[in-house]
């Protein structure tokens, strides 16, 4: 159990960096993002995969839902001192978009992604806890839009966050942002329809957060003004494309078949890209092993499992992020693999409907 919790303090070296740097300037406020997507992605290549998996006694282990809520002071840590590093630097915009770009950087990987963690919980801590690190993304509502619909309609046209066929990551940003707003906001109606509530009224989850939004903008106004505000904007959305990033990469190309009673079908490991890499596994709390956290979203991340037969993606996670900010790459590497996948599924559905 002790090697496991260790490899997974790695989920703090990107923070860490980026403390170090933005204390120190020990790379004009850059050292983070660097080796985020350069040093990590060709260490991944150059390191083993692991498909090893746990045994579930690691389950009740404290000590791995003590590393996620560490994340906390970690995430409102960073985003303070970069705030006053902003409202203090010395007007070296190179050096003040690496401020922007290295806050940002942790508010995806240690906040929105952790909070997705926790989100998945029951408790009442781990949801305020996974409220609390979506807040400086202006992204509460994602708690309510992945819960209850992208985990439902996940590789069909109805997820805004499954990325189509040949669709840019420029142009899934903004449909997936857009229609995880809206779909968050008809959720919530349907849910309170369920339970006799009225829309307008203190029950709607929805407008709670739309109010911690004004009030966390307040609150950078009244700090320092307009560049505060500007800061909590800037680094709230590069958080927010980090995450529609991952998306992105996640079930791009890959559908549920549409049965003939009008139905999906269950969700399969095939409905996710994957990756074995073994730091990504570690900084990302095993988000790679996408597929099992969709068989059971409530499954602690150091039990989540390899599937064999689950698609892998050319690289890992931060690899392939960088790998879909060129579309014409991205395309000629994954849908060759896609039709490979639609084959061999056509030919497993072939075979059942003749037995």
């Amino acid at each position: 159990m002790f090697r496991e919790m260790l490899r997974y303090v790695l989920s703090f070296l990107v923070p860490m960096l980026v403390f170090l740097d933005l204390r120190f300037s020990i790379l004009g406020n850059w050292l983070g993002p660097l080796v985020a997507f350069c040093v990590i992605p060709f260490l991944e290549q150059a390191l083993p995969r692991s498909t090893s998996n746990v045994d579930e006694t690691m389950k009740g282990q404290i000590a791995f839902d003590v590393i996620l809520f560490l994340n906390l002071p970690v995430v409102f840590g960073i985003l303070g001192l970069g705030l006053e590093k902003w409202l203090n630097f010395n007007g070296n915009w190179v050096a003040g978009l690496g401020i922007l770009v290295s806050t940002g950087l942790v508010l995806g990987v240690n906040g929105i992604n952790v909070a997705h963690e926790l989100g998945h919980r029951s408790d009442a801590v781990s949801k305020f806890a996974a409220w609390a690190l979506l807040w400086p993304s202006f992204y509460i509502h994602f708690f309510i839009e992945h819960n209850w619909g992208h985990h439902r309609y996940v590789s069909t046209d109805r997820d805004p966050a499954t990325a189509r066929l040949n669709e840019t990551v420029y142009a899934f940003w903004f449909r997936s942002m857009w229609g995880s707003w809206l779909s968050a906001w008809a959720l919530e109606r349907g849910n309170l329809a369920r339970k006799n509530r009225r829309f307008v009224s203190k029950y709607n989850r929805m407008v709670w957060f739309s109010l911690a939004y004004v009030v966390y903008a307040a609150i950078l106004v009244w700090y320092g003004s307009t560049p505060a505000l500007l800061f909590g904007i800037s680094t709230g959305f590069l958080g927010i494309l980090l995450l529609e990033t991952v998306n992105y990469i996640e079930h791009y190309g890959l559908k549920r078949r549409l049965l003939p009673s009008g139905h999906y079908e269950t969700v399969k490991p095939w409905h996710s890209w994957n990756s074995d890499h073994r730091l990504g596994r570690a900084v990302l709390y095993d988000l790679t092993r996408h597929s099992d956290h969709h068989f059971k979203a409530s499954k602690p991340y150091q039990l989540l499992q390899h599937r064999p037969e689950a698609p892998a993606l050319p690289l890992g996670y931060p690899g392939s992020m960088m790998l879909s900010l060129i579309p014409p790459i991205w395309f000629k590497i994954m849908n060759p693999r896609i039709e490979a996948l639609n084959r061999g599924l056509d030919s497993k559905f072939q075979g059942i409907e003749r037995a």
